[in-house]
């Protein structure tokens, strides 16, 4: 998941520097700007909300593959899901499903005020 996660990753922030548009960076070179400020100036606030967005989609949907990675056995949440059908303990099949929701209802609302506080 890890290898597969930072390839994505690697490739959206790849695709989102080529379409940084060149207006901003032209600007900063324009008016003496260095390498480092056209980075920091002119490409970093342009690529922010796409590095964010996808951090946040990957750790969602990192969290809903390890849940069913663990139900055939490869550990992650799915695992102590699994155990806990297995005991019969429903108790703890809710609480493993509870844990779940939270963390991508967590992921979610994390992901809505950095959106609103970056866009």
């Amino acid at each position: 998941m890890g290898v597969r996660s930072v390839g994505f990753i690697s490739k959206i922030i790849a695709e989102a520097i080529e379409d940084v548009q060149p207006g901003p960076i032209e600007a900063i070179r324009a008016v003496g700007g260095n390498r480092l400020q056209v980075l920091f100036y002119g490409i970093l606030p342009q690529i922010v909300p796409v590095v964010l967005g996808t951090l946040i989609f990957e750790w969602d949907i990192n969290i809903r593959r390890s849940t069913i990675m663990g139900l055939v056995g490869a550990g992650g949440l799915g695992l102590v899901f699994f155990r806990q059908m297995a005991m019969l303990n429903y108790g703890g099949v809710a609480t493993v499903i509870l844990a779940v929701l939270l963390l991508i209802i967590l992921g979610e609302i994390i992901s809505y005020y950095a959106r609103k506080a970056v866009i």
